[in-house]
């Protein structure tokens, strides 16, 4: 009785260890899914978006220059022109855009290189490919994950899906889960 009870035991646990490599498996699938989502577009796009910001910003900025130029050319009661430049108007990124937009993308760019530099990311062209391929992967481990939980729950075990477990694979008949 006892050497069954043992071998009992080891089944429960050889059964708990598949199922937690295959957890394993599918979290770290599901990590690196995320991981290529949320990679940096490509170098030569972001050089292109930094180019596109900073002629929008400097168009922003031409519209408030005539509003400051105007008060400096006209000539108060009696008086110089006023000298006096508004607080209120945009002397920020904008201005800086305007007035020094290669110091402005210089300065973007370096910021810009430290994100790529010394790493290599796969281009943007191969990610869908690369997520397809993991999804698949993720599709096939979840799969054979409900199959060893049906495995175990037909050998009496009490065990717990997780809670984010594809509903298509708990609800599936088993003939639908065989690769």
């Amino acid at each position: 009785m006892s050497k069954l009870l043992a071998r009992q035991a080891e089944a429960v646990a050889e059964m708990h260890g598949a199922l937690d490599q295959h957890l394993v498996a599918v979290l770290e699938c599901k990590d690196r899914i995320a991981q290529l989502s949320a990679l940096p577009v490509d170098r030569d796009r972001a050089v292109a978006a930094v180019d596109a910001e900073i002629a929008r910003l400097s168009s922003e900025v031409k519209p408030a220059m005539r509003s400051v130029i105007g008060p400096l050319t006209r000539p108060g009661e009696g008086q110089a022109p006023n000298l006096r430049i508004r607080s209120n108007q945009p002397m920020t990124l904008s201005m800086l855009a305007f007035l020094a937009p290669a110091v402005l993308r210089d300065a973007l760019l370096d910021e810009i290189g430290q994100v790529y530099e010394g790493r290599s990311f796969p281009s943007e062209a191969e990610r869908p490919t690369l997520i397809a391929k993991a999804e698949d992967e993720l599709e096939a481990l979840e799969r054979g994950e409900e199959l060893l939980f049906r495995e175990a729950e037909r050998a009496g075990l009490s065990v717990l899906r997780r809670a984010d477990a594809d509903p298509r694979w708990v609800l599936a008949h088993d003939d639908a889960l065989q690769p």
